[in-house]
């Protein structure tokens, strides 16, 4: 049985980073140091892979459809800053991005042995 209630997460984060990217201007957030727009894109994207793994806890395949996802949206989101006024498309971008979704990876199955050998610990 497929449970529905785990890609709202994914949909709702799909709409936020399309709504941001839609913008032609975002509040600039100084973190003091260069290619700070950089980490932004990464953390974005590490979130945005998360909800991937959520949604799609009980794939066999999650791991490389989640990699499959997060790169496709990554590009298609920097592509749709390329038709916005005062926005760039920036490959360096959609790597950062491609980061984020691998470092979701690493999170999750992290968090997901711990928490299984914690669970396990306890009976």
């Amino acid at each position: 049985m497929t449970q529905y209630y785990r890609f709202i997460p994914l949909v709702l984060y799909s709409g936020i980073l399309f709504y941001l990217s839609h913008q032609p201007q975002l509040p600039h957030l100084e973190l003091g140091f260069e290619w700070q727009d950089k980490i932004i894109h990464c953390g974005a994207y590490t979130l945005y892979g998360l909800c991937i793994n959520f949604a799609l806890y009980h794939h066999p395949r999650r791991h490389i459809l989640t990699i499959i996802i997060g790169f496709l949206f990554g590009i298609s989101d920097e592509i749709h800053q390329y038709f916005i006024p005062y926005r760039s498309a920036e490959i360096l971008d959609w790597l950062a991005d491609c980061i984020g979704i691998l470092l979701s990876l690493w999170l999750w199955n992290k968090t997901h042995y711990f928490w299984h050998r914690r669970k396990n610990n306890h009976k």
